[in-house]
C-alpha cells in the first residue's frame, strides 16, 4: 500500500508538480496586474490540493524539498510563458523554509532575478518561529530587487503583530475571513491594516472576491487589488496576457542597520535622562501594563540584561502580559527558553553589548512604545540606586528599529 510519505517522494522524484496561476486585478480598472503562482499535485491524487500536499511533505520531513521544488516550478513556468514586467509574479514561500537555495535551483533563480518582477508571499504560519532568520531572508529578497507580501493577515494575531517589523509591500486580506468575523474583531483588523498601509504606502489585496458584491466591499475597505473566482481561478497559462496597467508598487522601506548600542538610536531624537533602578522598573511596569491593553495583536520584546535584574513586579507584569498579547520575548543572560508561561526566553552572550541595556519595545496596531536604559555600570550597587541613562520614544519607526535589533538575536 502506498503511503503519503511514499507518494510525496514519487511526486518529487518524477516532477509531479503542476504550476497554475491565478490573476490579481486592479479593482478600479479591471486590468490584470499580477499572477499568484500556485502548485498542484497530480490530478486525481489524494495530494492534488496544496494543503494535502504540504501536510504530507511535513509528515515525511520533506517540506524544504517540496517548497523549493514549487518555487522553481513556478518561476520556470513564469519565464516560459513570458510573465514579464510590468506584470508581477507572487511567489509563495513557507516561513519554515528560509534556507539558502539548493544548487539545482540557482539557474532558475538567476534567470528570474534578471527577467521577472517578483513579490515573495509569506503566509502567516510560523512567522515568529525564527525571527532572526526571517528578517535576514526579507533583507536578501529586497537586495535582489523583489518585494514582500504578507498573506492571510488576520488569520492569526502573529501576522498583524509582524506587519511593522516585516514592512511588506503588499498586505493580503481574506475578504471572507473578514466578513465572517464578529463586528468588533473585523473593525479592529481592518483599522490596523489600513493604518499600516497609510503609514507605509503598502497596497492592500482583497482575496476571496467571489461575487460582484464582494468587489464593492473590497473597494470600500481600501483594497487596490482583488483576487478570487470573480476574476478567475488558478489555471495553467499558455502565454502571458498583454499588460495594460501600472505595476504593483513596492514601497522600498528603509534598510535595517542595527546599532551596537540601542540607546544611540533613541538619543538621536532626545537626550537620555538619568534614572535609578527603581525609576526604570516603574517606567517598564507602566509600559508592560499598557501593552496588555493594546490588543491581542501586540508584539512585545524586552531585554532584561540578566535574571538578577528582574524584580517580582516585572516578572508578574510579563506573565500577565503573555496571556493578553500575540507574542512576548525576553532576552538576557541566564534565561531559559520558557522563563515564564507564554514568554519566549532568549539567552544572550555575556559579552553582547545588549547586556548593558534594559529595553522594552511594544508594537501594536495603532501605537508603539520603546524604552532603552543604558546601565552606567555601578558594580558596587546592584540595588534600587543603580544608575542608568534612559530615553523613551513613541515613534513607530524608531520602536520598530529597536524591536528588530532584539529580534536579530532570536534565532
Amino acid at each position: 500500500m502506498t503511503t503519503s510519505t511514499d507518494e510525496i517522494g514519487l511526486i518529487l522524484d518524477h516532477e509531479g508538480i503542476s504550476p497554475q496561476f491565478q490573476p490579481i486585478v486592479d479593482l478600479f480598472t479591471g486590468a490584470v496586474v499580477a499572477f499568484e503562482g500556485l502548485c498542484r499535485g497530480p490530478e486525481g491524487s489524494p495530494l492534488h490540493m496544496p494543503d494535502d500536499l504540504f501536510d504530507a511533505a511535513r509528515a515525511a520531513d520533506r517540506l524544504e524539498d517540496l517548497d523549493w521544488h514549487c518555487r522553481t516550478t513556478v518561476l520556470r513556468a513564469a519565464l516560459d510563458v513570458g510573465l514579464r514586467p510590468p506584470l508581477t509574479v507572487f511567489l509563495n514561500v513557507e516561513p519554515r523554509v528560509l534556507s539558502a537555495a539548493p544548487i539545482d535551483a540557482m539557474p532558475v533563480l538567476a534567470r528570474a532575478i534578471g527577467g521577472l518582477r517578483v513579490i515573495i508571499e509569506l503566509t502567516e504560519r510560523a512567522l515568529l518561529e525564527r525571527p532572526a532568520t526571517l528578517l535576514r531572508f526579507v533583507e536578501k529578497v529586497r537586495q535582489a530587487g523583489w518585494g514582500i507580501a504578507l498573506d492571510d493577515v488576520g488569520a492569526h494575531p502573529h501576522s498583524l503583530a509582524m506587519l511593522s517589523v516585516i514592512e511588506p509591500d503588499v498586505v493580503k486580506l481574506d475578504l471572507q475571513l473578514l466578513l465572517g468575523m464578529p463586528g468588533t474583531s473585523a473593525t479592529s483588523l481592518l483599522s490596523g491594516v489600513q493604518t499600516y498601509c497609510r503609514r507605509s504606502g503598502a497596497r492592500l489585496v482583497a482575496e476571496g472576491v467571489e461575487t460582484e458584491d464582494d468587489v464593492g466591499v473590497a473597494r470600500s475597505i481600501g483594497a487596490h487589488y482583488g483576487q478570487g473566482w470573480t476574476f478567475g481561478g488558478p489555471t495553467s497559462l499558455a502565454a502571458a496576457p498583454t499588460a495594460n496597467s501600472h505595476p504593483v508598487p513596492m514601497i522600498n522601506p528603509r534598510p535595517h542597520r542595527p546599532t551596537r548600542r540601542l540607546i544611540n538610536l533613541l538619543s538621536r531624537a532626545d537626550t537620555p535622562v538619568p534614572a535609578n533602578r527603581t525609576r526604570i522598573d516603574r517606567a517598564s511596569r507602566y509600559m508592560l501594563e499598557h501593552a496588555a491593553e493594546m490588543g491581542p495583536s501586540t508584539l512585545v520584546l524586552a531585554c532584561v540584561q540578566g535574571t538578577g535584574f528582574v524584580s517580582t513586579s516585572i516578572r508578574d507584569a510579563l506573565e500577565k502580559l503573555a496571556q493578553r498579547v500575540a507574542y512576548v520575548a525576553v532576552l538576557g543572560t541566564g534565561l531559559s527558553s520558557s522563563p515564564l508561561p507564554g514568554v519566549h526566553g532568549v539567552e544572550i552572550n555575556a559579552i553582547d553589548p545588549l547586556v548593558s541595556e534594559w529595553v522594552i519595545a511594544t508594537i501594536g496596531l495603532h501605537e508603539s512604545m520603546g524604552l532603552v536604559a543604558s546601565d552606567l555600570g555601578d558594580d558596587y550597587d546592584d540595588g534600587s540606586a543603580r544608575r542608568y541613562e534612559y530615553a523613551v520614544t513613541y515613534d513607530p519607526q524608531m520602536v520598530t528599529d529597536v524591536a528588530r535589533a532584539l529580534m536579530t538575536r532570536i534565532v
